[in-house]
């Protein structure tokens, strides 16, 4: 469990620190306002180019390995989540449940829609829909989506911060 737990918040903290498509800070100066909108314009087409994005994980690993898989796995959580297409969570994580959870939580967030939370099996993944749950909570301000979450001390947890 602590495994399957540990490797979803790594491929978290991979797919969150690899994709975000928000803009680069730059000091002011013409130069710096360059290099950071030549680094962001790189960061969106990589990010909306699958292709690009799988072969960026081939060449940042070189190998196939799990690094590789993890990185591939976040550029198909991205896609589903850039699309909004839930088939692609359902099929390109084959066994891997912890980062097909990943992968739903993404499109749930991207739709709005707490029903694809429910997608997330009931393994060992009830952190995951959990985490599912209280995201869409939190973005949507809506205490009533924290019901659909049956630990009582998760669901206190998740109606805590909201109005």
């Amino acid at each position: 469990m602590h495994k399957l737990f540990f490797s979803a918040v790594l491929f978290l903290a991979i797919v969150s620190g690899c994709t975000s498509t928000g803009p680069t800070n730059y000091s002011g100066s013409p130069a710096s306002k360059a290099l950071d909108d030549a680094k962001n314009t790189a960061l969106k087409a990589a990010v909306q180019n699958i292709d690009t994005c799988l072969a960026g994980c081939q060449a940042l690993t070189g190998s196939t390995g799990k690094g590789q898989q993890l990185c591939e796995a976040g550029c198909w959580s991205n896609e589903a989540r850039n699309s909004g297409d839930i088939s692609i969570c359902d099929t390109k994580f084959g066994n891997d449940s912890s980062l097909q959870a990943v992968c739903y939580t993404n499109v749930a967030v991207k739709k709005t829609d707490p029903s694809v939370c429910e997608k997330i099996g009931k393994d060992a993944n009830d952190i995951l829909r959990v985490t599912c749950y209280s995201t869409l909570a939190k973005q949507k301000k809506d205490k009533t989506i924290c019901d659909k979450i049956t630990s009582d001390i998760m669901k206190k947890a998740c109606t805590e911060d909201l109005p």
